[in-house]
């Protein structure tokens, strides 16, 4: 038996584009995705694409099905995590199936395309109307469903013209796209199609439902050969002896799929899935001199194709040298959501302040920008010095009515920062008429090691030995508190 017949494809002529379906168990066969040229098709690895009708049984006498469009842009107002579904419907109208199929989209409020064959859009010109109506897209299948390879390129572009004649003539507005019966088709053929001014379509997931299988079992053939992460355009009939079948499947691919995190989409006019471009938002996280600085660009959706955008780092509080001058364009597959770029933060042995630099996008392609600018913060390399305060002496004042006791607060090593410092002194044996209870404020600047902090010591009239207070301190920024405490002796 010719295998690839029965499975509605053309045995390969020698282009090296069709592959044959073995006669055992099914595999998962990736198709064309639609608008590809053959000659990317020919130099990729990937399976050839699965079959399209039944190789040699002609669709039933009536039309096939007739399709109700949904409204795409509601797919969009879920997450899309998982990626993103065209429903495609070949061989009809059909009066009866159709209109069911109608019926069920427009329900579930999904869009679909159908490839009709242009006699039997002669046959049922109202079922053509209804899919119109209700928003889907009409499309071209030929005019009977002829194998392509098997005719000459003017009977090539006769079928595609006697079709676009029928269903005008039932009062629609077909889109240009086009399937080729059976997905047959090479490269004259497929530059004949464009130079007639059509786009091919062919498909990424072969429902295989002409074959057999009940409802159920056709939606999980389809569920199960969905891509993740990107665009699906999936193939089922509605004018085959299966068709009913077919149609039945509908509800639980749609239902099953948006539980999974896919959205329905139209096909565009280049005959891809009609995907809004991802938005773009860029975030960064700060970084010590001597590491790597982190910028992350997260898409709001995954790339249903290629994607990219510029990333510039510019100028800002940190110097050309402490930074790496990068300027570096970030691309993404299709699928792709996340990317991350790592720079580099150079490192010095002098101490400073925290610095920043920006990191710009720009020259965005298949994207959208939701942001333009990040700061990149830079740490100074050092940790943090430690903050002491020192134990201090005063002599009670004789014939002032107030001394100043100075008490020392000190760090361990300069810093590249100001460093910030609250004391507070209380009550030790000395009480509050011997001092005065105050809270103090004081900086360190960049670079010094020390600064002093004063406290009113009262004149006492009374004879009294050796006194003290305590200060502490209470706050310090940017700088780790080492010695907290200390004394203040109050001499006679």
């Amino acid at each position: 038996m010719d295998t690839s017949r029965r499975c509605g494809v053309p045995q390969d002529s020698g282009l090296g584009i069709l592959v044959r379906m073995p006669t055992s168990r099914p595999r998962r066969w990736r198709a064309l995705l639609a608008g590809l040229s053959l000659a990317a098709l020919v130099a990729s690895t990937a399976p050839a694409f699965g079959a399209a009708d039944p190789g040699g049984q002609q669709p039933d006498a009536q039309t096939s099905d007739a399709v109700g469009t949904a409204d795409s842009t509601a797919a969009r107002r879920i997450s899309c995590r998982r990626g993103w579904i065209s429903l495609t419907f070949d061989d009809g109208p059909d009066p009866v199936r159709t209109a069911r199929l109608v019926r069920i989209l427009t329900e579930l409020d999904v869009p679909a395309t159908f490839f009709m064959v242009g006699q039997r859009v002669q046959a049922s010109p109202e079922t053509v109307r209804l899919v119109a109506r209700h928003g889907f897209q009409v499309a071209n299948h030929s005019y009977r469903h002829q194998d392509m390879r098997t005719q000459t390129l003017a009977g090539v572009r006769l079928t595609l013209r006697n079709t676009q004649r029928a269903l005008v003539k039932a009062g629609v507005t077909p889109t240009h796209l086009m399937r080729p019966p059976y997905g047959s088709i090479n490269r004259r053929i497929e530059q004949t199609i464009r130079d007639s001014g059509y786009v091919p379509v062919l498909w990424t997931v072969d429902s295989a439902d002409w074959a057999g299988g009940n409802a159920r079992q056709i939606a999980d053939r389809i569920l199960a050969r969905l891509h993740p992460n990107g665009t699906n355009i999936v193939l089922q009939h509605d004018g085959v002896t299966n068709s009913p079948a077919s149609i039945g499947a509908v509800r639980r691919v749609v239902e099953v799929a948006r539980d999974r995190g896919y959205c329905f989409t139209d096909l565009t006019r280049r005959g891809t899935s009609d995907v809004p471009p991802p938005t773009a938002r860029v975030t960064s996280l700060p970084a010590r001199e001597g590491t790597h600085a982190s910028v992350r660009i997260r898409l709001s959706h995954p790339a249903s194709g290629p994607a990219s955008v510029r990333v510039r780092a510019t100028g800002g509080s940190a110097g050309a040298g402490d930074f790496e001058a990068l300027t570096r364009t970030v691309r993404f597959a299709a699928g792709e959501n996340e990317k991350t770029v790592q720079l580099a933060v150079t490192p010095d042995e002098v101490p400073e302040a925290d610095e920043q630099f920006a990191v710009e996008l720009d020259q965005a392609e298949g994207l959208v920008l939701a942001s333009q600018l990040v700061t990149v913060g830079i740490r100074d390399a050092r940790k943090p010095p430690s903050v002491a305060v020192a134990p201090a002496v005063v002599r009670e004042p004789a014939t002032r009515q107030w001394a100043l006791a100075k008490v020392r607060v000190w760090l361990g090593r300069s810093s590249g920062n100001d460093v910030t410092v609250t004391l507070q002194s209380s009550p030790g044996t000395a009480g509050s008429s011997d001092f005065a209870l105050r809270t103090r404020t004081v900086t360190i600047p960049a670079g010094a090691t020390e600064v002093w902090a004063s406290f009113p010591v009262a004149k006492d009239r009374r004879h009294e030995g050796r006194e003290r207070f305590e200060v502490r301190i209470t706050s310090a920024e940017n700088a780790v508190v080492a010695r907290g405490r200390a004394w203040v002796t109050i001499l006679p």
